[in-house]
Protein backbone atom coordinates (compact mmCIF):
# COMPACT_ATOMS: atom_id res chain seq x y z
CA UNK A 1 0.00 0.00 0.00
CA UNK A 2 2.84 2.40 0.79
CA UNK A 3 4.46 1.68 -2.60
CA UNK A 4 1.20 2.66 -4.30
CA UNK A 5 1.23 5.98 -2.46
CA UNK A 6 4.78 6.63 -3.63
CA UNK A 7 3.76 6.03 -7.24
CA UNK A 8 0.79 8.38 -6.87
CA UNK A 9 2.93 11.10 -5.29
CA UNK A 10 5.51 10.75 -8.09
CA UNK A 11 2.73 11.09 -10.68
CA UNK A 12 1.46 14.23 -8.97
CA UNK A 13 4.94 15.72 -9.00
CA UNK A 14 5.30 15.08 -12.72
CA UNK A 15 1.89 16.63 -13.43
CA UNK A 16 2.75 19.68 -11.33
CA UNK A 17 6.07 20.18 -13.13
CA UNK A 18 4.48 20.13 -16.62
CA UNK A 19 3.11 23.72 -16.47
CA UNK A 20 6.49 24.86 -15.19
CA UNK A 21 8.23 23.25 -18.18
CA UNK A 22 5.75 24.85 -20.56
CA UNK A 23 6.51 28.19 -18.92
CA UNK A 24 10.24 27.67 -19.56
CA UNK A 25 9.58 26.72 -23.19
CA UNK A 26 7.36 29.79 -23.57
CA UNK A 27 10.11 32.07 -22.26
CA UNK A 28 12.60 30.44 -24.63
CA UNK A 29 10.20 30.96 -27.54
CA UNK A 30 9.73 34.61 -26.61
CA UNK A 31 13.49 34.98 -26.53
CA UNK A 32 13.74 33.46 -30.00
CA UNK A 33 11.14 35.90 -31.34
CA UNK A 34 12.94 38.86 -29.80
CA UNK A 35 16.30 37.63 -31.06
CA UNK A 36 14.89 37.11 -34.55
CA UNK A 37 13.51 40.65 -34.70
CA UNK A 38 16.78 42.15 -33.43
CA UNK A 39 18.81 40.07 -35.89
CA UNK A 40 16.56 41.10 -38.79
CA UNK A 41 16.99 44.77 -37.93
CA UNK A 42 20.77 44.45 -37.56
CA UNK A 43 21.11 42.43 -40.78
CA UNK A 44 19.15 45.01 -42.75
CA UNK A 45 21.26 47.79 -41.24
CA UNK A 46 24.48 45.94 -42.08
CA UNK A 47 23.33 45.38 -45.66
CA UNK A 48 22.52 49.05 -46.02
CA UNK A 49 25.84 50.19 -44.58
CA UNK A 50 27.91 47.70 -46.55
CA UNK A 51 26.25 48.67 -49.81
CA UNK A 52 28.17 51.96 -49.63
CA UNK A 53 31.55 50.28 -49.03
CA UNK A 54 33.47 47.79 -51.08
CA UNK A 55 33.17 44.72 -48.84
CA UNK A 56 32.70 41.01 -49.38
CA UNK A 57 29.38 39.94 -47.89
CA UNK A 58 27.36 36.79 -47.91
CA UNK A 59 24.14 38.63 -48.63
CA UNK A 60 20.99 37.08 -47.39
CA UNK A 61 22.51 34.69 -44.85
CA UNK A 62 21.80 36.85 -41.82
CA UNK A 63 18.29 37.64 -43.03
CA UNK A 64 17.59 33.94 -43.57
CA UNK A 65 18.90 33.10 -40.10
CA UNK A 66 16.88 35.84 -38.46
CA UNK A 67 13.72 34.72 -40.24
CA UNK A 68 14.39 31.13 -39.09
CA UNK A 69 14.86 32.30 -35.49
CA UNK A 70 11.62 34.28 -35.70
CA UNK A 71 9.77 31.30 -37.19
CA UNK A 72 11.18 29.05 -34.47
CA UNK A 73 9.88 31.40 -31.79
CA UNK A 74 6.43 31.61 -33.38
CA UNK A 75 6.17 27.82 -33.56
CA UNK A 76 7.26 27.59 -29.92
CA UNK A 77 4.67 30.14 -28.81
CA UNK A 78 1.97 28.35 -30.79
CA UNK A 79 2.97 25.05 -29.21
CA UNK A 80 2.84 26.49 -25.70
CA UNK A 81 -0.49 28.23 -26.08
CA UNK A 82 -2.27 25.27 -27.71
CA UNK A 83 -0.31 22.71 -25.65
CA UNK A 84 0.28 20.49 -28.66
CA UNK A 85 3.23 18.25 -28.07
CA UNK A 86 4.07 18.06 -31.77
CA UNK A 87 4.63 21.81 -32.02
CA UNK A 88 6.69 21.84 -28.84
CA UNK A 89 8.82 18.97 -30.18
CA UNK A 90 9.20 20.81 -33.50
CA UNK A 91 10.25 23.94 -31.61
CA UNK A 92 12.89 22.09 -29.62
CA UNK A 93 14.17 20.37 -32.78
CA UNK A 94 14.35 23.71 -34.58
CA UNK A 95 16.26 25.15 -31.61
CA UNK A 96 18.88 22.42 -31.96
CA UNK A 97 18.98 22.94 -35.71
CA UNK A 98 19.51 26.66 -35.33
CA UNK A 99 22.26 26.12 -32.76
CA UNK A 100 24.27 23.71 -34.88
CA UNK A 101 23.64 25.14 -38.36
CA UNK A 102 22.77 28.84 -38.27
CA UNK A 103 24.83 30.12 -35.33
CA UNK A 104 28.17 28.98 -36.84
CA UNK A 105 27.08 30.45 -40.18
CA UNK A 106 26.38 33.80 -38.55
CA UNK A 107 29.71 33.76 -36.71
CA UNK A 108 31.67 32.87 -39.85
CA UNK A 109 29.97 35.45 -42.05
CA UNK A 110 30.38 38.13 -39.36
CA UNK A 111 34.07 37.39 -39.05
CA UNK A 112 34.42 37.69 -42.84
CA UNK A 113 32.69 41.08 -42.70
CA UNK A 114 34.90 42.34 -39.90
CA UNK A 115 38.12 40.99 -41.41
CA UNK A 116 37.62 42.29 -44.92
CA UNK A 117 36.31 45.63 -43.69
CA UNK A 118 39.43 46.26 -41.60
CA UNK A 119 41.90 45.52 -44.43
CA UNK A 120 41.25 48.92 -45.99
Amino acid sequence: MIADMDIVSEMRKSFNSAPRMVNHVKRLAEGHCLLGIIMLFLAATADYLSSRNNTIRLSGLEECCSFYFLLTGIIGLAGCTTSRRGLVAAFLLMCLHSIFIFVPGIIISSSFDIHFYQIK
